[in-house]
This record gives structure tokens, sequence and C-alpha cells, in this order.
């Protein structure tokens, strides 16, 4: 473990947020603070906005506030630095109100057209997630834009590892993720159409513990609780802070899980057996793609193919994220309305994943993460460390 720094000067100021899109900016923002604060102990931290992955950053890591910049401003409580996961508005918020500012892009791969004016410009550190695979950079980032390597849990390192049976009476672990966006608001449809396939293919592999974490609704939560129950699964539903969540994935036996980056790349980091599961979003498309160009990856599931036009997708993606994923929303939520919890529209595809992401290489399951690296969440800590001390 890095040895902590403290300084004389105990009164640093940082604000931070995440952008309210799924749970990957939130996890990226913990992994980074906890990195930070393993070496800094100087530092009072508060989040502003970031609705919907506060309940996932530990208070003890970031102490929740609900104020804006603006509103801390009129107090007269000004940071001295703000750092933003993906959330280009407080950024630009932070740089109007001339408050240093370090932006961390985890997707800059995906952008089109449309997001020239998202880019927040004006920014004193644009750091950007380079990810294997995943290496072609869109034009519109900041010429002088710093490369960093992924933003994983750098608890890791320090985790004693886990000794896994070939019985499966260890658990199994689904990942669901953040499930809404500005643009999808129905967190049950996706659930609805992946989870009783899950639940009937882990059961028939021998496993009777499943771990489901998601930003899952009440409805959700008890839907799952009852398919478990029906198949003699014990279940555990619900969200875990970013500090559980690496040692959840570390601990498990099976991983099945949606492809957001930050998922991937943990589950890559830890080693072990895992099913990726149908895109949620266009983000997830691009990064299924570039997960299979390094990982040539045999255990996953696809949506039917008559759900969306793939081709179609990429060229609106070009134009613009928001556009591609209006199109990707539509199409795949057509597609769940027609379906109810009683489906077991994945089961044999799913069952036959599972035994192909056992008879992969534990080098091959790691070679995502390693050849991306995995000292992301430190390299940002040092750059808002930088920063921090130059605002004085």
């Amino acid at each position: 473990m890095e040895k902590s720094e403290v300084t004389n000067n105990d009164n640093y100021r940082l604000t931070v947020s995440s952008v309210d899109f799924g749970w990957g900016g939130s996890g990226a923002l913990g992994s980074i603070l906890a990195s930070y604060l393993e070496r800094w102990k100087d530092t009072h931290i508060r989040v502003v906005g970031s609705q919907l992955g506060k309940d996932i950053l530990p208070p003890d890591i970031a102490p929740l506030d609900t104020y804006s910049l603006d509103e801390m401003m009129s107090t007269g409580q000004r940071p001295d630095l703000h750092l933003s996961v993906l959330d280009s508005s407080t950024a630009k918020a932070a740089i109007n109100l001339g408050i240093r500012t370090v932006f961390v892009d985890l997707l800059p791969f995906l952008w089109g057209k449309e997001q020239r004016e998202w880019v927040p410009y004006g920014v004193d550190r644009y750091l950007f997630q380079n990810v294997a695979g995943l290496d072609d950079i869109s034009d519109i980032l900041p010429s002088d834009a710093t490369p960093i390597e992924a933003i994983i849990d750098p608890r890791r390192r320090h985790r004693e590892t886990v000794q896994h049976e070939e019985d499966h009476k260890g658990y199994a672990l689904l990942i669901l993720g953040g499930l809404i966006s500005p643009q999808q608001h129905d967190r049950d449809g996706y659930v609805r159409a992946i989870t009783p396939s899950v639940v009937h293919a882990v059961q028939a592999h021998g496993f009777r513990r499943l771990k489901v974490i998601g930003n899952l609704s009440p409805i959700a939560v008890d839907a799952i609780t009852q398919i478990c129950t029906a198949y003699g699964v014990e279940s555990q539903v619900g969200y875990v802070s970013t500090t559980e969540f690496g040692a959840l994935v570390d601990a498990a036996d099976l991983v099945l899980g949606q492809p957001g980056l930050m998922t991937l790349l943990e589950v890559s980091a830890s080693g072990r057996p895992f099913v990726r599961l149908p895109p949620q979003n266009v983000a997830g498309f691009v990064q299924s793609t570039g997960f299979t160009a390094i990982q040539d990856d045999q255990a996953f599931i696809s949506w039917p193919s008559d759900t969306l036009d793939l081709e179609l997708l990429e060229k609106l993606r070009v134009e613009g994220e928001s556009i591609a994923n209006s199109y990707c929303y539509s199409s795949l939520n057509s597609f769940t309305n027609q379906i109810s919890w009683e489906n077991n529209v994945f089961q044999e595809s799913l069952y036959e994943a599972i035994n192909k992401a056992f008879t992969v290489s534990f080098s091959a399951r790691r070679r995502f993460a390693v050849l991306t690296g995995d000292r992301g969440a430190q390299q940002a800590a040092q750059y808002v460390r930088q920063e921090i001390t130059r605002a004085r």
C-alpha cells in the first residue's frame, strides 16, 4: 500500500460529480477518490448533483451534499478544484465560476459530431481512459487531452486471492448496472427480459446462490426474489457501494454482466469466468465489439437478430450518441415490452455460454484489463492532486 502523505494544509476543498447515466461514472469516481484518499488526508470532499450514483458512493469516501456549485459559491464555500467524471454541464459551470477543473472522459471512442458542444474545452486537465480495442479516439477531444489507464478499484491489489472450487458451492454474480439514463426511464424491461433465464441457467449449472447488483425497482426486486425462490436459489438483490463491488467480483465463482465499460474492465482484471450479456445502449454495443477484439470472447448472449439493425446503429452513432441511443432504446424497449417475468428467451443460449465461460483460461480472461493497464485511478488521483495544489 502506498504511504499516506499528510500535509500541514488541512483545508483543501474538492467538489466532485459524475454523469447521471448508468453507474459507470460513479463507479469510476469512487475508485479515483479511494486512490486519492489513500495518499492524501487533507482534503474535504463534497458531491454535487450525481443523483443516480449517490447511493453507491460510500459516505466515508465522499460525504454527500445537495449543493450545486452556484449555491456553494453563494455561501462563501468556494472549492479549490472540481473533479467531473463525464458530467460536462457541471464541469462547464465550474469553468464559468473560475474554479479549476479536472474532467475525466471514460468513453473517448464513442463521441460523434453531436458531442462537439458537449465537450468542456476550458477545463484545466482533460483526462481520457485509453482502452485496448477501443483506441479509435474521437477527434473532438481537446488537443492537449491526457490518456490514462483503466480506472478500476485500487483496493484490488491489497486483497487476498480468493480460492475458488469447481463444485459451484460459491455464488454466481449478476451485474445489471444503473439501467437508466436521460433517454431511458424503463429500468424493468432489461431486467425482466434477462433475469429469469439467468436464474434458470445458473441453477442448472449447480449454483444455489445468486447475488444480483443493479439499480432495481421494488417490482424487480420482488420478482427476482420470487423467481430465485421458485428455483431453490438463495438470492441477495440490490445495490452495493463502490468499495464493495470489486471484492464481490473477485469472490464470485461466475460473473454474468451487461457490457458497461467499468464492468468489463473490473471483471477482466479479476480473471473470473464471465458471461457477457446483451448491451443496454449504444456504448454497450461499441464496448462489446472492442472487448471481443481483445478477448476473443465466446461466452456471451445477444439480442435476437431482428431486435435492431446494428449497421444503422453504427451510422447513427457517427452523428451522435443521443441520436443513436434514441433508436437503440426504442428498439430494445419494443422487444422487452413484449416479455413477461416468466419468459425463457435466453435460457438455452445462457446455459451454453456458461459452459464456454469455464473453458476460457485465466490469462485470456484478464487480457482486456492487462493490455489496457489498471492504474487509471491512481493516475487520475495524481492529476487531481497536481491541480488542487495549483489552486492556491
